[in-house]
């Protein structure tokens, strides 16, 4: 019911409020679960369900328009696939949310490299298909986050798993509107239940002795998990963190005593936006560094021309807006992809390669180097991009007061003439990156600071 080729199941399972009575006046089918717990309701859920795919949903959970066709679109264009896993965001933040989506995130993406599975399952925005879920029969109240991981471990048996970060849901913030110390206290225990359910899990697939070390030895079950966590948060900082070092060297600023930065911009030409931001650099004889990725230089030929006829500089940022070459050998593929394209558009080939979202591992450090290209990040950035779902600045005065506040000498500033395509291929808005422009410059220039492209600040070519 509801709309055409959908079921809604409304599980009423001890509701004190009017969420059923609500659901049912919509045309929603309701169940009552006298058993108590999520486990039960999901399992009467989905027991009742009679569609193709089974989506999982919270009740103080907001779903975007276009939720349910990106899913319906996904497993029609990908028979293989098992299971979908979105995010999620709060809809109202605290303010270091971003911090913990950051960290959700970058463990999912090295947990779908590993095991093909994410850790950071949401029960509320998980679909999957239910000729799998028949074979299954059950969630299992035993495994580690029964109707999260535990499900979608299940489900990995009979195909991939796609976690899809764009896939975006908001949820109710009284989950984490606790005070911060008891919050991470929370995290902090879940982290090593995740610890020692992987040790369980290896104990009885390889048939070790860590069952015995942890009983005999229990100071072991609190030193392993803590060396292992020691060991993955040195790894999380190296691949996430734009400034660290740890894979291989990565440009984001110079020494300098001298007021001197350099303007980058990332994910363009994005029109018209680009041209407003190349008007504005020009009324001001400054030169800048541009980032652009092959899918939108395909897209705008001449805006990518103009850059560089008007001495601005080019540089690498992969195939496209979500690529993520850091995580695989594969990636190198997009980099290559990228390079010939720009090549091909604008008769340069960058020296300078921008890291998507500053991400990098050793091999894809590796790779650039071969290529006779190095790694640029940045110094300053306000993440205005992203400001609708993480803590971040939407306003071209917030965006500019940020970014002017954090400036000093030899830093590389980073703001976006692009967002990535919606699904139509149109681009996205970054009219108040544009905005704000105007008002860095003048404040800036106010301060005594002049603006260089990266080549001149960091004196390397600019092209190979």
């Amino acid at each position: 019911t509801g709309c055409a080729g959908v079921q809604i199941i409304v599980i009423d399972n001890g509701s004190t409020d009017r969420t059923a009575e609500v659901a049912k006046n919509h045309g929603a089918k309701i169940i009552t679960e006298p058993r108590p717990g999520v486990i039960q309701a999901r399992q009467t859920g989905a027991s009742n369900a009679v569609g193709d795919i089974i989506i999982q949903a919270d009740a103080d959970t907001i779903y975007p328009p276009d939720w349910l066709s990106r899913i319906d679109k996904f497993f029609l264009s990908h028979p293989k696939y098992s299971a979908l896993a979105g995010t999620y965001g709060y809809i109202q933040p605290v303010w270091w949310t971003w911090l913990e989506q950051g960290f959700r995130n970058t463990v999912n993406l090295f947990s779908v490299l590993l095991k093909g599975v994410p850790i950071y399952v949401s029960g509320a925005n998980l679909a999957f298909r239910r000729a799998y879920w028949l074979k299954i029969g059950h969630y299992d109240p035993k495994s580690f986050q029964a109707d999260q991981y535990g499900i979608a471990g299940q489900l990995r048996r009979f195909g991939p798993v796609k976690y899809d970060r764009r896939l975006v849901v908001f949820t109710s913030h009284r989950r984490i509107n606790k005070p911060v110390l008891v919050l991470w206290g929370e995290i902090f225990r879940n982290l090593l239940r995740a610890v020692r359910y992987y040790f369980n899990y290896l104990a009885r697939s390889f048939k070790t002795r860590i069952k015995l070390i942890f009983k005999h030895q229990p100071f072991m079950s609190i030193i392993i998990p803590l060396m292992l966590v020691g060991t993955s948060s040195v790894a999380v900082f190296g691949y996430a963190v734009p400034s660290a070092q740890l894979f291989g060297h990565v440009y984001y600023q110079v020494k300098t005593s001298q007021k001197v930065v350099a303007l980058s911009f990332d994910d363009g030409p994005n029109e018209p936006y680009t041209s407003k931001i190349l008007d504005i650099l020009d009324s001001y004889g400054i030169k800048a560094t541009f980032f652009v990725t092959a899918q939108n230089v395909i897209q705008y030929p001449q805006v990518a021309q103009r850059i560089v006829a008007e001495g601005h500089v080019l540089g690498n940022h992969s195939s496209e807006y979500d690529a993520n070459p850091a995580l695989s050998k594969a990636g190198e593929k997009t980099i290559a992809s990228a390079q010939k394209t720009i090549l091909a558009t604008t008769g340069v080939e960058p020296h300078l390669y921008r890291l998507p979202e500053g991400r990098k591992s050793p091999w894809e450090l590796s790779f650039l180097k071969q290529q006779g290209m190095i790694a640029v990040n940045w110094s300053v950035a306000t993440n205005e991009s992203h400001a609708f779902l993480f803590f971040g600045h939407a306003s071209a005065k917030g965006i500019a007061d940020s970014i002017v506040s954090k400036v000093k000498p030899g830093k590389i500033i980073l703001l976006h003439d692009g967002n990535g395509l919606d699904k139509d291929g149109a681009p996205g808005s970054q009219a108040a990156t544009a905005q704000a422009l105007t008002i860095i410059i003048k404040d800036l220039i106010a301060q005594g600071y002049s603006f260089v492209t990266i080549p001149t600040l960091l004196n390397v070519p600019g092209y190979n």
